[in-house]
């Protein structure tokens, strides 16, 4: 090799780096590994500061709107016009607002709602009452039906009844014939033989001066008392204490018998009235049994009164001849 080619060769390599610039970068000098083309741009963030404002900005407003609303719901009522009604239905007068209150718009003034105490309530002292009389309850005459005297066979008929009949005391059935002896006297047959009462010689009747005419049989030793010619008031005597009365009551109204016994007896109560049959009488009896009451189809402008009347007796003697004495009677047709 020439001199002059080694010269060229040394110009044309680098000059060797000093160990003092061995680590210095040259900032001038840009490396690419890629044309700038294919680089791909940075992109910008999501939640910029724009983005947040706004969102902030719709909560608030979301929340807003829903305490409006709350608070719209929660309102009162608005007080209704009052309306004042006359006495007459059809008259309807509508009281209008003052100019003084306050517009429909405004809200209502709501009262506090008063809370329940806690505390326990004081109960006020204690008042003591007079005492309360009750007055004794008030007394009335009984009206019990009266017991029959001695009956020796109990057949119905007391003792002085089987001597006013001449059955036995001591027999139920004096005749044998399978009724007893009060059966018979009731039912108008002989008690102590056969055949009818009427033909026994027992017994006597009477015919009514007045018409429509009626019969009437009753005890042969009992005597007869009239009150006059012109009516038939009757009474059977049977002893000085004891006897019973026939008197005819006018209807001239035709009432029925309920309402014509309200007017003799107002203070009694009319539905507790009940009818019995006495024969072929339908009637009422008294609440002691000693009076009957009977209206004859035959004979209705009139109410039949039959009383058994007693004095002072405690015991009656003459029960079963009694209610013979309504069965007899007959009003002729």
């Amino acid at each position: 090799m020439s001199i002059f080619s080694k010269k060229a060769k040394q110009e044309s390599l680098p000059a060797p780096l000093l160990l003092s610039e061995a680590g210095k970068v040259h900032t001038e000098t840009v490396f690419y590994t890629m044309p700038a083309k294919f680089l791909v741009p940075d992109k910008p963030p999501f939640w910029t500061a724009g983005k947040i404002w706004l969102g902030v900005a719709v909560l608030m407003a979301g929340l807003i709107g829903v305490v409006y609303w709350l608070l719209a719901t929660a309102k009162l009522p608005a007080a209704r016009t009052p309306v004042v009604v006359s006495s007459k239905s059809s008259d309807v007068v509508v009281l209008e607002p003052s100019s003084s209150s306050s517009p429909s718009s405004e809200q209502p003034e709501t009262k506090p709602v008063d809370q329940p105490s806690t505390e326990a309530p004081t109960e006020p002292p204690a008042v003591e009452q007079p005492p309360v009389e009750i007055p004794p309850p008030a007394t009335s005459p009984s009206l019990s039906p009266l017991l029959s005297s001695s009956d020796s066979d109990q057949d119905g008929l007391t003792d002085i009844e089987e001597s006013l009949y001449g059955t036995a005391s001591a027999k139920v059935d004096t005749d044998g014939d399978g009724y007893t002896d009060q059966q018979e006297v009731l039912n108008g047959f002989n008690p102590k033989d056969s055949g009818r009462l009427v033909d026994s010689g027992l017994i006597k009747t009477y015919t009514s001066m007045t018409t429509p005419l009626f019969t009437v049989v009753y005890p042969f030793s009992w005597s007869l008392e009239r009150g006059s010619d012109n009516n038939d008031d009757l009474r059977f005597v049977g002893s000085p204490d004891e006897f019973i009365s026939i008197n005819l009551e006018p209807n001239n109204n035709l009432q029925s018998l309920p309402d014509w016994y309200k007017t003799v007896a107002p203070d009694v109560d009319s539905d507790t009235l009940s009818f019995e049959s006495i024969g072929s009488h339908l009637g009422i009896f008294s609440s002691d049994r000693q009076t009957f009451y009977f209206i004859d189809a035959n004979r209705p402008r009139e109410i039949f009164v039959v009383n058994y009347h007693s004095g002072t007796k405690t015991e009656l003697n003459f029960r079963a001849t009694f209610e013979a004495i309504i069965r007899s009677i007959t009003v002729a047709r």
